[in-house]
């Protein structure tokens, strides 16, 4: 009996170390008891981690740089709104095409003259919209024209001018063509006799808007001003 008893203590003491025995000779594996498993450093590599395991959370803050980012990987989703500012990106890597639509208007400031009897004097031109234009007629006169391209129907074109010397209204026409892909066509402001002129012409077509507020007060054939262009909303 006290033969026995102290089998059955020497088992209770050794019971871990008899089961490791026990799995190693049977052709089992042993692992030894721990309150917590530890992995030397560096032993995990990224063939041992799951794809798609891994969350923003379970990386240490600043231990991702560009290297580690395959190029174009990234999309605006995953940027914070405010996360970028012009330090962040390389000069000239912006381009129009990087815009939405809208977002910055084109401005563009404008001096163009004309000479009575030589061809009209073009101030703006794009297929998209259309065409400005500024004729010397004399020596108070001259014709500033803004003509819809039928490649920017439906829309329209407007123009207007006064003289400020006497502040009276000299007038002002609009022409516009509902019809896409309908006929083109022109709207002008056409004066013999202003001392310092001023207006504006307006284009509004299907993915555009153009202003242009001009103004003469340089000399009759000199036209000068500040030229705005601003895209549509797809």
């Amino acid at each position: 009996m006290m033969f026995a008893m102290t089998i059955w203590d020497y088992v209770k003491r050794h019971h871990v170390g008899l089961l490791a025995l026990v799995l190693i000779l049977t052709g089992g594996t042993a692992y030894a008891a721990s309150s917590a498993a530890h992995l030397p450093k560096n032993s995990v590599a990224s063939k041992q981690v799951k794809n798609g395991s891994l969350q923003g959370k379970d990386l240490k803050d600043g231990t991702v740089a560009s290297a580690d980012v395959a190029n174009g990987s990234l999309t605006g989703a995953d940027v914070a709104d405010g996360g970028l500012t012009g330090a962040d990106l390389a000069d000239g890597s912006v381009a129009g095409a990087d815009l939405a639509p809208g977002a910055v208007a084109d401005t563009r400031i404008i001096l163009v003259s004309d000479e009575v009897g030589g061809d009209a004097a073009t101030v703006f031109s794009d297929p998209a919209i259309g065409t400005i234009t500024l004729t010397c007629t004399g020596v108070k006169g001259f014709t500033v024209t803004g003509s819809l391209a039928s490649t920017a129907t439906p829309g329209s074109v407007h123009v207007m001018g006064t003289d400020v010397a006497d502040t009276n209204p000299i007038g002002a026409q609009t022409f516009s063509n509902t019809t896409p892909g309908g006929s083109g066509g022109n709207a002008l402001y056409a004066t013999t006799d202003t001392v310092l002129g001023q207006g504006l012409v307006f284009f509004d077509t299907a993915t555009r808007r153009l202003s242009f507020r001009w103004n003469s007060t340089i000399a009759p054939c000199v036209l000068r001003g500040e030229l705005v262009i601003t895209r549509k909303p797809a």
